[in-house]
C-alpha cells in the first residue's frame, strides 16, 4: 500500500520563514524491517520551529532528497502521528492503529505520511482527542522537568516566569497548583489584560503583572514585596530574551535559581551584575531534546502524570487554533494552510497554539 506524503520543508533559513517554506510530495512504500509508515495527525508550531527556520536553534534537521530533487528539512518537531502499516521486525512493539509520538530530535513532523524506524517514535496514550494526546509530549514535558530538576520546591515556595501565557507557562501554572507552588507570573502588556489575567488565575496562577509593572523603578523595592506577601521566589523561568530576559531575575529572593529555557525575541538576556552577585543567584540553561535523550524515563513518568492530571481534571492542556491540512488535497491547499500557522504565530498576542491538523 504505497501513499502520497506531502511535507513542509525548507531548503534555507532566514529572517522570513513563512517565506522559505514550500510543500512537496512522495510516494512512500510500504514498511519493511523495523520500519512503520505512520499518518499524521497534530503537528504544533512551537518557538523551536521558528528557531529553527530562522536559523537559531541547537539542532539542525538533515535534509533529505526525498521530497525534492535539492535537499530540504522538513519542518516540525512536536505531533503525533498513528501507525498504519507495520514492518516484520517492528511487529512485537507496534501495531497498526498505535498512536505515537517523536523521541527524537528534529523529527519533521509536518508530513501527512512518514516512513521511520520504529526506535525513532514512542507509543502515546490515546485520549478522547488527539490534540489531548500530542499535547503532552513537548510543553507540559517541559513545564514538568524543569519545575523538578533544578530546586527542591516546597508547598508555598514561589515561581516566577515570564511568557506566561504561553503553552509551557500554562503548564508551569497548572503543575505548580497542582503541588501547592505560587507563581508569579509575567506578560506583555496588552488591551485585554484583564481577560488574560482572568484566564490564567482560573487555571491556578497566583499573581498575574506585566512586563510594564516589572519595569516600573519601584517594582523591586516597594511593589514586589507586597504581590508575593514576603515570600520567597526560588525558582525562574525565561523565554523572551532581550531587555525582558531579566524580569525573572529580578524578582528572585537571595539565593534562587534562573532557567533560561528559550529566546522568542532572539536577543541575547541583559543581566544586572549586581543582583547575581549581592543576591548569589544562579543561571542554568535547559534543554529539552539532549534531556530526553539521557533520560527518557523522565518522559514516561511526566506523561503518565499528567496524563492522570488531565483525567481528573486538574490540568488542561493549551488552547489551539486549528489549520486544516488536507492530506488529499493540492500542494497549493496545503501550503497555504502552513502559511496561515506561521502568520498566525508571527502576529503575536493569539493566546493559542497554532495547530496543524491533518484530514
Amino acid at each position: 500500500m504505497s501513499v502520497k506524503s506531502s511535507a513542509t520543508l525548507f531548503t534555507t533559513t532566514g529572517p522570513n520563514p513563512i517565506d522559505l517554506i514550500h510543500v512537496n510530495s512522495t510516494t512512500l512504500p510500504d514498511p519493511v524491517g523495523d520500519q512503520l509508515l505512520l499518518r499524521g495527525l497534530v503537528s504544533f508550531l512551537n518557538p523551536a520551529d521558528f528557531a529553527t527556520i530562522l536559523g537559531t536553534y541547537g539542532t539542525i534537521p538533515k535534509p533529505t532528497t526525498l521530497y525534492s530533487k535539492d535537499p530540504a528539512a522538513i519542518v516540525g518537531n512536536d505531533g503525533l502521528f498513528e501507525v498504519v502499516a507495520v514492518g516484520k521486525d517492528a511487529a512485537s512493539k507496534f501495531k497498526k492503529g498505535d498512536w505515537v509520538l517523536p523521541n527524537i530530535a528534529a523529527f519533521g513532523t509536518w508530513r501527512s505520511y512518514a516512513l521511520v524506524k520504529e526506535s525513532s517514535v514512542t507509543l502515546a496514550p490515546k485520549t478522547d482527542d488527539p490534540i489531548v494526546s500530542a499535547a503532552i509530549s513537548i510543553n507540559p514535558t517541559t513545564a514538568y522537568q524543569m519545575l523538578k530538576a533544578y530546586v527542591d520546591l516546597k508547598p508555598g515556595d514561589w515561581v516566577v516566569q515570564n511568557a506566561a501565557n504561553s503553552a509551557v507557562g500554562k503548564a508551569v501554572i497548572q503543575l505548580a497548583h497542582i503541588w501547592g507552588i505560587k507563581t508569579l507570573n509575567i506578560v506583555r502588556d496588552r488591551p485585554n489584560i484583564g481577560e488574560l489575567e482572568k484566564e490564567l488565575k482560573s487555571i491556578g496562577a497566583t499573581v498575574v503583572i506585566t512586563d510594564k509593572d516589572v519595569a516600573d523603578p519601584k517594582f523591586d523595592s516597594e511593589k514586589l514585596p507586597k504581590l508575593i506577601n514576603n515570600g520567597n521566589v526560588r525558582l525562574g523561568f525565561e523565554c523572551v530574551g532581550g531587555e525582558e530576559g531579566a524580569y525573572p531575575l529580578k524578582c528572585l529572593s537571595h539565593g534562587g535559581t534562573l532557567v533560561i529555557y528559550g529566546s522568542m525575541t532572539g536577543k541575547p538576556v541583559s543581566l544586572a551584575v549586581g543582583g547575581l552577585i549581592f543576591k548569589d543567584l544562579t543561571i542554568r540553561s535547559y534543554w529539552l531534546t539532549p534531556r530526553l535523550e539521557s533520560q527518557p524515563e523522565f518522559k514516561e513518568e511526566a506523561v503518565k502524570a499528567i496524563l492522570g492530571y488531565i483525567k481528573s481534571g486538574k490540568f488542561k492542556t493549551t488552547s489551539v487554533q486549528k489549520h486544516i491540512f488536507k492530506i488529499n488535497g493540492t500542494e497549493a491547499e496545503q501550503l497555504e494552510a502552513v502559511r496561515a500557522a506561521f502568520k498566525a504565530y508571527s502576529a503575536g498576542f493569539a493566546n493559542k497554539k497554532q495547530t496543524i491538523v491533518f484530514e
